[in-house]
């Protein structure tokens, strides 16, 4: 991805030699990497059993990626506010979701928010007109903005995973990519 917060960091389980709709669990490598921020990430690269890339076709499985920076290179700080636009067309054939993670533990950020994300699914997220969406992180939600809210902490780090579920062509081509995490006031 250009966009310089995202990193892709798995890909479908879905499309195999044997099927479209059959896992192949013999093409499947999971690794535990690095990024260049230091954090373990789960990389699964799909072999196509040959030693060559495997592509899968897009509108099955799921397609993650995650952010720990936001625009400027600084990692995300749990006491700032923080806009993510995802631009109209989200290629998510059913559906899509942010989360946000502890980068110490690896798992949900504990906040008041039973669940620290937001999704497609959420009957009354805010879409814009043009069908992108404003998502906003930070302590406190901003001024009328509470549905299109994730809860942070002061004082604490997080990143965040954007997963496409059924992701479509746009997503692969790269001609849709999410916004950048940008610093509000």
């Amino acid at each position: 991805m250009s966009a310089a917060s995202w990193r892709v960091t798995s890909a479908s389980r879905r499309g195999s030699s044997h099927g479209d709709d059959v896992p192949n669990q013999d093409a499947v490598r999971c690794a535990s990497v690095a990024d260049s921020g230091g954090h373990p990430t789960l990389v699964v690269a799909v072999s196509d059993g040959h030693g060559g890339k495997r592509y899968v076709r897009s509108d099955i499985g799921s397609q993650y990626a995650v952010a720990f920076h936001d625009a400027a290179g600084q990692y995300l700080d749990g006491g700032k506010m923080y806009r993510l636009h995802l631009p109209a067309g989200i290629p998510a054939k059913d559906f899509w979701s942010v989360v946000v993670y502890d980068p110490q533990t690896r798992s949900l950020l504990q906040t008041d928010q039973r669940f620290p994300s937001l999704s497609s699914q959420k009957p009354d997220l805010n879409v814009n007109p043009d069908t992108s969406v404003d998502i906003y992180f930070g302590p406190e939600p901003p001024p009328g903005k509470a549905a299109n809210w994730v809860q942070t902490i002061p004082g604490k780090g997080w990143f965040v995973a954007l997963r496409l579920y059924g992701p479509l062509e746009p997503w692969f081509d790269q001609t849709w990519r999410p916004g950048e995490f940008e610093v509000l006031p």
